[in-house]
């Protein structure tokens, strides 16, 4: 029984956890939903609406490897991040910086969308010259 507390009290001594904040590196802005993960583990988490972020329960003698996704935004890697107190208040904070690359392939692809419409010699606006809103019957 003595052995049981004293396992429990060693493990609940050496709770470790990571805390952090992934915010725009330009606007300072959080951003909500980037995917942070502990490279070489199966452990990820997803951002806030603060733009929070946490891993409890971790190892204290572990350098964890951090990795940072967001649409839009280049992936960030962290070395080196080391295990705090749970009570600890050290905040990490990522800032994350638009992928230009990826912004103009979209542009390209919503551009190539709109233009095949009007390509496609369909005059989608000609529906609108006898429109009605009282008519329902659509």
């Amino acid at each position: 029984m003595a052995a049981t507390v004293l396992l429990i009290a060693a493990t609940t001594a050496q709770a470790q956890s990571i805390i952090g904040r992934v915010v725009d590196a330009k606007t300072k802005e959080p951003l909500i939903g980037a995917v942070v993960s502990l490279q070489g583990t199966d452990t990820k988490t997803v951002t806030d609406t603060d733009g929070q972020f946490h891993f409890y329960h971790l190892s204290t003698t572990t350098p964890y490897t951090l990795l940072v996704k967001y649409v839009g935004y280049k992936n960030t890697t962290i070395d080196g991040v080391l295990s705090k107190a749970e009570a600890a208040e050290d905040v990490i904070t990522v800032a994350l910086k638009p992928d230009e690359q990826q912004s103009i392939i979209e542009a390209n692809q919503k551009l190539s969308k709109t233009a095949g419409a009007f390509a496609d010699g369909n005059d989608w606006t000609a529906g609108w010259a006898n429109w009605d809103p009282e008519n329902t019957e659509y």
